[in-house]
């Protein structure tokens, strides 16, 4: 982005940088899950340091995720994508049925635009009250690393002229939010494809783990082609990890 000479090669560098902020955080993914490496004080460090460029707060992660997402899958917890039944739906006030109606849209365009209000900005980045009070000191001192990052890198984007041909706009523009939006593009498809199908179910109670709420019912594999199963690190066989969280 910085040092390529056309604007066509600096946007084209944004986008990659937006897929491999993808990698990073599948391969925080599997370390925060202790799949990556044998050291848990490893994988610790592995998975801070990877969700660090996508702006992912670690604790936040591991309440979501390990605690919430996967113990309570397709159930009635606040999670990425939860449907709404007929009922629910026909309370909803105009604006918010018209905002359903906009984020259930299978477009490129909308899945960044829904992780980014709904998703990370509520439950990735900063705590809330509603989080556990043993987990909240933590979770501050993690956005405070974010924070710190977030200011650096904006400090050095900003700064691009002096050392760069490209103007500090351009800077941020196409090194910090273009590969974001591709980045929450990519997460926001890739949680809707895993949970999202006719044949999966929700449930407004718990359900039985052991029967219609089991894992292989109710998350969705995409088959790829191998190369480029390979390149995304095979994150869309998302049974088989509902199935055993160790599975990477």
């Amino acid at each position: 982005v910085l040092f390529l000479p056309e604007l066509w090669m600096k946007v084209v560098a944004g986008i990659f940088a937006g897929v491999k902020l993808g990698n990073l955080a599948t391969i925080a993914h599997d370390a925060a899950h202790n799949s990556l490496t044998a050291s848990r004080r490893l994988n610790k460090i592995i998975a801070i340091i990877s969700f660090l460029p996508c702006l992912f707060n670690y604790r936040l992660w591991i309440l979501d995720h390990h605690i919430l997402h996967h113990a309570n899958t397709n159930s009635k917890i606040k999670d990425s994508y939860t449907p709404y039944s007929k009922e629910e739906y026909d309370s909803l006030s105009s604006f918010d049925r018209w905002k359903e109606r906009l984020y259930r849209k299978p477009s490129f365009l909308v899945f960044g635009i829904y992780y980014i209000f709904e998703r990370w900005s509520k439950a990735k980045l900063y705590p809330t009250t509603e989080m556990p009070d043993s987990m909240r000191k933590s979770a501050w001192k993690h956005f405070c690393l974010i924070a710190v990052f977030f200011l650096s890198f904006m400090l050095l984007l900003f700064n691009a002229p002096l050392y760069s041909n490209t103007s500090s706009l351009m800077a941020v523009l196409l090194g910090f939010f273009l590969p974001a939006y591709v980045f929450q593009t990519l997460y926001g498809f890739t949680v809707y494809v895993q949970h999202t199908h006719k044949r999966v179910a929700w449930f407004d109670v718990e359900p039985d783990r052991n029967a219609e709420g089991r894992q292989e019912f109710i998350s969705v594999s995409l088959v790829f082609p191998d190369w480029l199963s390979f390149l995304m690190h095979n994150v869309y066989y998302h049974g088989a990890h509902h199935v055993c969280p160790a599975i990477p």
